[in-house]
């Protein structure tokens, strides 16, 4: 199942449109990573939990596009 969707998403990305619908239909997942965005987002004194935040803001940014 998961396979499938991922070959559809990636035959989606190539049309603009199509691409803007489905990432309108992920936006749920954007949503649960938000967390993680504003965690990268605000500054802390642990620079070494910042830069796992940041990372996982990327990976969460990441995983959302194909």
């Amino acid at each position: 199942q998961r396979r499938v969707e991922d070959a559809l998403a990636r035959a989606l990305v190539r049309s603009s449109v199509a691409h803007r619908a489905w990432r309108l239909a992920t936006a749920g997942d954007a949503l649960k990573n938000a967390h993680l965005v504003e965690l990268a987002r605000t500054p802390r004194r642990n620079t070494q939990r910042s830069a796992l935040s940041a990372r996982l803001c990327r990976i969460a940014s990441t995983s959302s596009n194909i």
